[in-house]
């Protein structure tokens, strides 16, 4: 969160966070904190931007005070799962043709829910064409990350990702 530090916004790090977003607190010799356990930024090498339209912090920290890093995964102090939420995205379309006097109809629907460690998705579409009608699941899939192991379980119908070749769909489960 942000508080009022004279007539700026600031933003509460406290010390557990900086470990968290990968600051070498013992290099941070002399940081100095308030009565609400946050660092004073303006007694720390660390600098910060704050986009409003995103809603995005930007960290800046000279590369001697940030925490080695030993692969290109996370690290697991940062996993969190998040609050149990519902998600939902939709899409709706009409034509009508005046030519042949017909119309079409096409909804998209993209319900999600988070529930702990889970993640629920699935992207759905009916379309009414003249007189065909057609109802179509893209995907249904659930993932979760697995802390102990450094990955992420997907169990359902999913793709693979498109990074070295086209993505492919599945049945079944990956572990990544």
């Amino acid at each position: 969160y942000f508080k009022s530090m004279t007539q700026t916004l600031e933003p509460c790090l406290t010390k557990e966070k900086l470990i968290k977003y990968g600051i070498a607190i013992q290099e941070l010799h002399g940081l100095q904190f308030d009565n609400e356990q946050c660092v004073l930024l303006e007694h720390s090498p660390l600098k910060y931007t704050y986009n409003a339209a995103n809603q995005s912090l930007l960290l800046n920290a000279p590369s001697k005070i940030l925490s080695p890093i030993d692969s290109e995964i996370a690290d697991e102090n940062i996993w969190d799962d998040g609050i149990n939420a519902f998600l939902l995205n939709y899409r709706a379309n009409y034509l009508h043709s005046k030519v042949g006097g017909e119309d079409s109809y096409f909804g998209q629907i993209q319900p999600g829910f988070n529930f702990g460690p889970w993640r629920l998705r699935n992207l759905s579409s009916w379309q009414n064409l003249s007189s065909e009608k057609k109802f179509e699941s893209a995907y249904i899939y659930a993932e979760r990350g697995l802390k102990k192991i450094k990955s992420k379980l997907t169990v359902g119908d999913k793709y693979t990702s498109a990074d070295l070749f086209d993505s492919v769909p599945f049945r079944g489960f990956s572990l990544n």
